[in-house]
């Protein structure tokens, strides 16, 4: 049997993403023909058992009719049109201690520049960084979404086209967690960008990932011009770029042809800055959807 890929073919959308501004949350809504022949994953897996052990979850659901994954991160919403929703609620990784901040003694000043102190946010106090919650998240995305695959690619989701193929990666590496995402998008979804003027700066997708970055960290405000987006009419080439070193989705020139292409990631280190990325792509399938594709 020849291989299909959304990059050559258009197949039926068995997944997409969304994002809810109000909420601060990204939506993935599967199609429920896959659910019903998706296995229930067991918590006794070795594979879910290492991730517990690495990342320290203390439990897992498997279930696809209840809250899902690692301390049941991901939340239920029930089905509608046909599609299966569960959210990733973004949330605050930042926790203010007692400390007094070691940069501004206290001030919420600067003590160089007289602005609002940056390590502290402009509390005054030491502010410790959590990643428990959204790594549960990203480590429970990650599973949900590598078993999205049906066996009959061509006949399994909804009349309307796959646009993306998200895959995430999350692990622990000598105590240090590690997040990487990389993907496809679909013949139909680039063809749509082909379309757009070169000069679209696509700062929706620039809203998007601010809100997603201000749900993680509620005190310290990253500069708008952290969130970036490249875009190239000719091959329909489309990157996004979030705070970090370099931290970005990349696409590499490729000369432009009737089919789609693969995406990946530069210099995703942390949980939330893949949960920033992949909110901005959840953005992107709106604006497509909103188009009619």
């Amino acid at each position: 049997m020849a291989f299909l890929s959304i990059v050559h073919e258009q197949l039926p959308c068995q997944y997409e993403l969304s994002w809810d501004a109000d909420n601060k949350q990204i939506v993935l809504r599967i199609w429920r023909d896959l659910i019903a022949q998706m296995e229930i994953l067991s918590s006794r897996s070795p594979f879910i058992k290492v991730l517990k052990d690495q990342l320290g979850f203390e439990t897992f659901s498997g279930q696809y009719d209840r809250d899902f994954g690692f301390d049941r991160a991901l939340k239920y919403l029930g089905e509608k049109d046909g599609f299966v929703a569960f959210a990733a609620p973004l949330c605050s990784v930042e926790i203010e201690t007692e400390k007094t901040c070691h940069w501004c003694h206290g001030s919420k000043i600067d003590p160089i520049t007289g602005e609002t102190c940056i390590p502290c946010g402009g509390t005054g106090r030491e502010i410790r960084i959590v990643h428990e919650q959204v790594m549960a998240m990203s480590a429970s995305l990650m599973l949900l979404l590598g078993y999205l695959i049906p066996a009959d690619l061509k006949n399994v989701g909804s009349p309307k086209a796959h646009l993306m193929d998200i895959n995430l990666h999350v692990s622990c590496d000598d105590g240090r967690s590690r997040a990487g995402i990389n993907g496809n998008f679909s013949k139909s979804l680039v063809a749509w960008l082909r379309k757009q003027p070169e000069s679209r700066d696509f700062d929706e997708l620039v809203e998007v990932m601010r809100q997603a970055d201000e749900a993680m960290f509620l005190r310290h405000k990253s500069s708008q011009w952290n969130f970036r987006v490249h875009f190239r009419s000719s091959d329909g080439g489309l990157t996004l770029c979030c705070p970090g070193d370099a931290c970005s989705t990349i696409v590499e020139w490729r000369e432009p042809r009737d089919e789609g292409y693969h995406f990946y990631d530069h210099n995703v280190d942390q949980c939330f800055q893949l949960l920033t990325l992949l909110a901005g792509l959840a953005g992107l399938h709106d604006l497509a959807r909103a188009a009619g594709i």
